[in-house]
């Protein structure tokens, strides 16, 4: 569609005069979008909270799958209330085992079913890393994962901490690729080429843009999207222009000016 619709010189001069300062401008949050920067934080908090519990399953799994063993012997402590909204009465127990001659123990809640296998054996299994062998110890209860299980779960937990992270960076490259191109990007006209919308909830609104970059060699078209609301979406028609930004190093990187998270600061002259 592009190919139909030729900018005149009038329609380039549209550019916005802050864009027309030498690289790298001042670069200014854009006020109404600041909203932004609480979702990242709140995506931030939440994903740093499932690493913080993948990584702890991913431990647990490798003690069970490669610690070594040692033989516990094993003390039980006064009954204690759990702090539950029903409490109910649970034992905790003292496991005092040795690594490598010396001696170490640490001290665990049991179920009730737990409780009374240990009591009948007086001494368990337990699996611990030797380069940190009071840090967690797994105990081999019947009732515990099976090493296959545990393999398994590590295997998920290495994947969901990856997509957690990967979820959690997305905006963020993001945000810091449209404060670069607002800051160093080469500014030309793009032409409003087509509407789409997602299903939501929350429904997204989105404008189609093409943009010509202009080499030596030749000359290339290229498409950009950018999310607006629905006022513009039913406002902006086919064929309007609006100020792109480009990396000149790769143009097929680019951000429109009007719905970037960042503005570039005015000239100090017109301040």
């Amino acid at each position: 569609m592009l190919d139909n619709i030729i900018l005149n010189e009038a329609e380039y001069a549209r550019i916005e005069p802050e864009l027309t300062l030498a690289a790298p401008r001042q670069v200014l949050p854009q006020s109404s979008r600041r909203c932004f920067s609480f979702s990242v934080v709140f995506s931030g908090v939440v994903t740093v909270f499932c690493l913080i519990v993948a990584l702890y399953l991913c431990y647990m799994t490798a003690v069970c799958s490669f610690g070594c063993k040692s033989l516990a012997s094993v003390s039980f402590l006064a009954s204690e209330s759990t702090r539950f909204i029903l409490p109910k009465p649970a034992v905790r127990a003292i496991f005092r085992y040795q690594v490598d001659g010396a001696p170490h123990q640490f001290t665990e809640r049991l179920s009730e079913q737990d409780e009374n296998l240990l009591r009948r054996q007086g001494k368990i299994w337990v699996r611990v890393f030797k380069f940190a062998p009071d840090l967690d110890p797994y105990l081999e209860l019947p009732n515990n994962e099976t090493n296959v299980a545990a393999d398994v779960s590590l295997l998920a937990a290495i994947v969901w901490g990856g997509l957690s992270m990967m979820f959690w960076m997305s905006p963020i490259i993001n945000r810091m690729r449209e404060k670069r191109l607002v800051s160093e990007g080469i500014p030309t006209r793009g032409i409003v080429v087509g509407k789409t919308t997602t299903g939501g909830p929350p429904r997204r609104y989105i404008l189609n843009f093409q943009y010509r970059v202009s080499t030596p060699e030749k000359t290339k078209i290229y498409d950009c999207d950018a999310n607006v609301d629905s006022f513009d979406y039913i406002s902006i028609r086919l064929g309007d222009s609006h100020t792109i930004l480009f990396d000149p190093k790769s143009p097929s990187s680019s951000v429109v000016y009007d719905y970037s998270l960042f503005r570039a600061a005015p000239a100090p002259e017109t301040l």
